[in-house]
């Protein structure tokens, strides 16, 4: 398709489609086309317009029709679901449906976003929600477009103002599937035993439900996932589950229902008098949303503890200070101070011979170039964890940094393709 010409820049049409029940983020759309105009494609020579249904002059012949005209003259599609599917067509089973096809035909890049649906819908969806759930898990066996989980109209802004970014740079972008792993496996193996300590079948049975749960979600099948974690919580709301389920929502970046799923897992811990895993749960909830003044707290307590083991000679102290506070400055987005700190870790771990240590290093500074995208380093720190993690028999680390470098190879090998259109 020819480059067509606004003023002096060139236009670069973005269609928005969804069903009825996002009308709030169909309006924010032309808002958001509009930020990213003024912010970024403006300096580019770049002119970003916002294209939808509402757009379309009315006339004679199909509805959908003349929206699929519109839809083909554009060179991003950008696609929402909630709870409704949508109406039929008379050709597809609702106007999202045939509008997916349409930009997948055409090879239209298209950017998916699913909102979170209620917990309590999930048992009970309907006739809509029952096809919107069918149509995710179909996007989730095929990994190879975008797509995103959101909670709020606030988040879904600033989840499109970030991609439609990246998209201008001409990025791969990868389907959303962070590894739901735990950071402190010893803490989970705790839980896991309290569960099959109480020996009756209905805590097994949510144990087993949670785990099937965590490796649907590792092979990228979050939907599955979550109807798994919510039949386990109905069997038996163990504290396993509770905590299980809450860490996969906040890899997942529903930060409103790890919050419930904490504060319910907080309540049960205060309710039985279990010190320890009120504990847990506190710190399930400051670590979902810390706060600057959180981290700065707790940057200052370990540059202590780090002074204090420095002090004292403790090289493995000193490298676990190293690694914490590597954590802080990743969270914080300071990418050399963090690479900084792991380095200085894996000094010392490498001297003192701990493949334990010298594996996490690995993996951390692999998180690092992921983030800056540098998709070859990462892939060399996790090969190198892989390796140590393997010597050591870990299996539950082994299957991370196998998932980690899957997503690595699909985020390589796929993405956004250049499409040339006829002229209009």
């Amino acid at each position: 398709m020819p480059a067509k010409k606004e003023s002096t820049l060139t236009v670069r049409r973005i269609f928005i489609g969804s069903p009825g029940d996002l009308a709030d983020e169909r309006k924010l759309f032309p808002d958001i086309i509009e930020r990213v105009n003024r912010n970024k494609a403006g300096a580019m020579g770049i002119h970003l317009k916002a294209v939808a249904w509402e757009d379309t002059l009315p006339g004679t012949g199909r509805p959908q029709a003349k929206i699929n005209e519109d839809l083909k003259t554009c060179d991003l599609a950008v696609l929402v679901l909630w709870k409704r599917w949508g109406t039929p067509t008379g050709k597809y089973s609702s106007g999202f449906e045939e509008e997916y096809e349409l930009a997948r035909s055409e090879k239209i890049e298209t950017f998916l976003y699913f909102k979170s649906v209620p917990s309590d819908m999930m048992g009970d969806p309907g006739p809509h929600l029952s096809q919107v759930l069918a149509f995710r898990k179909k996007i989730e066996k095929k990994g190879t477009l975008l797509f995103k989980l959101y909670e709020n109209l606030s988040q879904w802004r600033e989840s499109v103002e970030e991609h439609l970014c990246e998209w201008l740079d001409g990025p791969k972008l990868k389907a959303e599937l962070p590894a739901v792993t735990d950071s402190e496996p010893s803490h989970i193996e705790n839980l896991a035993r309290e569960i099959e300590e109480h020996k009756d079948k209905e805590s097994k049975a949510a144990a087993e439900l949670t785990e099937e749960a965590l490796k649907r979600a590792d092979e990228g099948q979050l939907t599955r996932a979550e109807e798994l974690f919510l039949v386990a919580l109905e069997t038996s709301p163990d504290a396993y589950v509770l905590d299980s389920y809450g860490r996969y929502l906040a890899h997942v970046g529903l930060l409103q229902k790890a919050e419930e799923v904490f504060t319910r897992l907080l309540k049960t811990a205060m309710s039985s008098g279990d010190a320890g895993l009120c504990v847990i749960a506190v710190g399930n909830l400051r670590l979902l949303c810390p706060t600057p003044g959180d981290l700065k707290r707790a940057e200052k307590m370990h540059k202590k503890s780090l002074a204090r083991e420095r002090a004292l000679g403790h090289k493995e102290g000193m490298a676990s200070q190293y690694g914490n506070l590597g954590n802080i400055y990743e969270t914080r987005g300071d990418l050399n101070r963090a690479e900084e700190m792991y380095r200085r870790a894996m000094v010392i771990h490498e001297k003192l011979g701990h493949k334990v240590g010298m594996a996490s290093d690995y993996g951390n500074l692999g998180s690092i170039h992921a983030t800056r995208g540098d998709l070859k380093r990462a892939e060399e720190m996790y090969e190198k964890a892989l390796e140590l993690f393997t010597s050591l028999g870990n299996k539950d680390k082994i299957r991370t940094c196998k998932n980690l470098l899957a997503r690595l190879k699909m985020t390589k090998s796929s993405g956004p393709k250049k499409t040339r259109k006829k002229p209009a």
